[in-house]
């Protein structure tokens, strides 16, 4: 098992705490107003940094407590090119919304990584007539 070192950075920064699942909750970094207002978009510090092995990413996502409370988060996955660095949530507010220091903004989880997976080729293999559409398709001809 690969284990990927991680450390709170900056003020009032908050551990990441697993409830049941397999994600880590991060919380959000705002100790000088503790709040922010966000309509649109907006990075809200975590308060975590990595030190992740090139055979790892991690994915930070949303939790869908908050999505149902207006606050949607980018996803996004992290590689070993950021390490060191305060990992930020992107979020999307579709209305006035005030994220306070310590909220669950986001979660995240490690994943292995095969580099050399994706292989390009010349032409695809042949496709069977059963194949379906793809993303968006209804299966109708």
């Amino acid at each position: 098992m690969t284990q990927i070192p991680y450390w709170l950075v900056g003020q009032g920064a908050q551990p990441p705490k697993r409830h049941r699942g397999a994600a880590l909750d991060l919380r959000a970094r705002l100790p000088k107003r503790g709040w922010r207002l966000v309509w649109g978009f907006a990075r809200i510090p975590t308060g975590v940094a990595l030190q992740l092995p090139d055979s790892a990413v991690v994915r930070v996502t949303g939790r869908s407590g908050g999505f149902l409370r207006g606050t949607i988060v980018h996803d996004g996955l992290v590689e070993s090119e950021f390490n060191g660095n305060e990992l930020c949530a992107l979020i999307y507010c579709p209305w006035p919304r005030i994220v306070h220091h310590g909220d669950r903004i986001a979660q995240m989880w490690a994943l292995p990584l095969e580099r050399e997976a994706l292989t390009l080729v010349d032409a695809p293999q042949e496709v069977s007539a059963e194949s379906k559409g793809g993303f968006g398709s209804t299966g109708r001809s």
